[in-house]
């Protein structure tokens, strides 16, 4: 059996019942599927943060809607709304909800984010 040259990272080299190994082969083997774990590594990792990114934007997002939600129903404050009239008003509205779930969000990405 010939061994691959050593300038490719991967060899692929099958295991036989019948044959008897040599260390150079196993040590081939063994460089070539430690190669391949630490590439999968890279992109599990990859996936990790790039999910902890789009999370922290979309808890952006949210908080940002529903800061504007809650700046734009402060109008009805002069227009004479009683402050516990606009609190018991802003609870009914699911959009009011975006502020506090965008700053959760928020909060649940910076503590997955590694330093």
């Amino acid at each position: 059996m010939r061994l691959p040259s050593t300038g490719s990272r991967i060899a692929f080299i099958p295991f036989y019942a019948d044959h008897v190994y040599h260390l150079e082969e196993l040590l081939i083997f063994h460089n070539s599927f430690a190669y391949i774990i630490e590439k999968m590594d890279k992109f599990r990792w990859g996936k990790i943060m790039m999910f902890t990114i789009f999370l922290f934007l979309l808890g952006f997002g949210l908080a940002v809607a529903g800061g504007v939600v809650l700046i734009t129903y402060m109008n009805f404050i002069p227009a004479g709304l009683a402050w516990a009239d606009f609190f018991s008003y802003i609870v009914v509205r699911p959009e009011c909800y975006f502020l506090p779930i965008g700053f959760i969000l928020i909060i649940i990405a910076l503590y997955r984010y590694p330093n």
